[in-house]
């Protein structure tokens, strides 16, 4: 997605209760908290705590993104899940996003909601004041996932994790994946960039880098 969706969630909200240089340094504040977290400098947890200290977003925000979250799916993006489907293999999403979020795009990607792991939003009515204390809001919470599907024999044979953060780096790591794609479509991540062994900028990039490692 093109999108950070926690931090879309918040800046709806911002638009509503600033404006002019305080709604400019708050978005700059929430992007710079995002940016460490991506980069592995502070903890998820940590991450998600500090940005929804600056504004927390109501139920109606998550509605209107739902809606909208097409948009934020890269073009192609649908082609080169389908051609994974296509081979016999499976894709998976395991993100620190929202369910709510995640449940969308997955529909639109043509996968199955039993292989979408994310993060619960936890509301005091309207309000969304906090995310989950599940595994996906830690920065190590992707290899943990993974580790247990691979226990469970749900994941078998060679396994390629794709993202541009460094919870996504940290599976292969530590071993619990085979091969990892560092993908800077929307963003580069400089120590993504330094420590994977393939990293793709664009889409095109994306699906020959997967298309190397599916069985013929």
């Amino acid at each position: 997605m093109s999108i950070e969706s926690l931090d879309e969630l918040i800046g709806m909200t911002l638009q509503r209760t600033m404006q002019g240089q305080d709604l400019a340094r708050a978005k700059e504040r929430i992007h710079a908290i995002t940016c460490e977290g991506m980069e592995g400098k502070i903890d998820l947890r940590t991450s998600i705590n500090r940005r929804l200290s600056v504004a927390h977003p109501r139920r109606r925000d998550l509605e209107e993104l739902e809606r909208s979250i097409a948009q934020t799916i890269a073009p192609g993006m649908e082609g080169i899940i389908r051609s994974i489907h296509d081979v016999g293999a499976s894709a998976y999403i395991i993100s620190g996003a929202l369910m709510d979020v995640i449940e969308p795009v997955a529909k639109i990607l043509g996968i199955p909601a039993d292989r979408c792991f994310a993060n619960a939003g936890i509301f005091d009515g309207d309000v969304l004041v906090d995310v989950s204390t599940g595994p996906l809001a830690t920065s190590t919470g992707k290899t943990e996932i993974i580790r247990e599907l691979r226990a469970s024999g749900r994941i078998s044979g060679t396994a390629v994790m794709v993202g541009d953060g460094a919870s996504d780096l940290h599976p292969f790591r530590e071993n619990v994946v085979d091969h990892f794609i560092g993908v800077g479509i929307f963003a580069v991540r400089p120590s993504v960039e330094e420590n994977a062994p393939v990293f793709v900028r664009t889409i095109a990039e994306l699906d020959h880098a997967i298309h190397s490692f599916l069985p013929l």
